[in-house]
């Protein structure tokens, strides 16, 4: 059993979270809300979520399932993630591209825990040595990527790779 990380880590942890969480909204106002309308990809995320929070907001529970059946070609996550922004905030681009800032700042914040865990671990085993600050070095690297543009789009790789990391 691992003991709990120092009061300075997670001090370190709680400043990168509000970083990530400020370039995340600057990332809203500057790129984000400026994007024009939906492209075709885009719209291929959107459509399926926008049809079942229709059928949620109408009382029409088989008309939910119906459309979570139809998702053939994706799993029907995407669109159960978005369901709640669009009843919520309505149905718009700008709701369903936030669900990608969202999940890209959830992903940043497992990261540096998850690095801590993977240390510990490589610790117990004759494995290379990682840094402790191996996590907040990855999350940089991934923030500072010019990847901005894509993480304000409705598509699903931002929240596959949260559910990646969360599964780690």
């Amino acid at each position: 059993m691992s003991r709990p990380p120092a009061a300075h880590v997670l001090c370190a942890d709680l400043l990168l979270g509000a970083a990530v969480a400020a370039l995340c909204l600057y990332a809203r106002q500057t790129l984000l809300l400026r994007l024009p309308c939906l492209d075709a990809d885009e719209t291929g995320h959107a459509l399926p979520a926008a049809r079942m929070a229709l059928a949620l907001a109408s009382g029409n529970l088989r008309g939910f399932l119906d459309s979570t059946w139809r998702e053939v070609v994706w799993p029907p996550v995407h669109p159960w993630v978005v369901v709640p922004l669009f009843l919520g905030l309505g149905i718009s681009a700008t709701a369903v591209r936030t669900v990608s800032l969202l999940a890209l700042l959830a992903a940043a914040m497992l990261v540096p825990p998850l690095t801590r865990r993977l240390a510990a671990e490589a610790a117990g085993r004759e494995a290379p040595a990682i840094p402790a600050t191996a996590g907040w070095i990855a999350v940089a690297a991934l923030l500072g990527a010019p990847l901005w543009h894509f993480w304000c789009t409705a598509m699903s790789e931002a929240l596959g790779m949260l559910v990646t990391v969360a599964a780690l």
